[in-house]
């Protein structure tokens, strides 16, 4: 998973066993439910830059 990277560096466990479990509560998240991965992702990785959309992501993923 390509994002296990952002995972560690917010601290958050994330096997690969739950990468779909993250995956659909990181779209909940952005409000993106139901969406396409890729689409998310291009998303996130926006908000990423943002230290406090990095605290809520942290915050709901732990």
């Amino acid at each position: 998973m390509i994002s296990k990277g952002i995972f560690f560096d917010l601290g958050v466990y994330s096997p690969e066993e739950n990468a779909d479990q993250l995956a659909e509560k990181i779209a909940e998240i952005v409000g993106m439910k139901g969406e396409d991965c890729a689409k998310v992702w291009g998303r996130v990785s926006k908000l990423l830059d943002d230290p406090k959309f990095r605290e809520t992501l942290k915050d709901q993923l732990s």
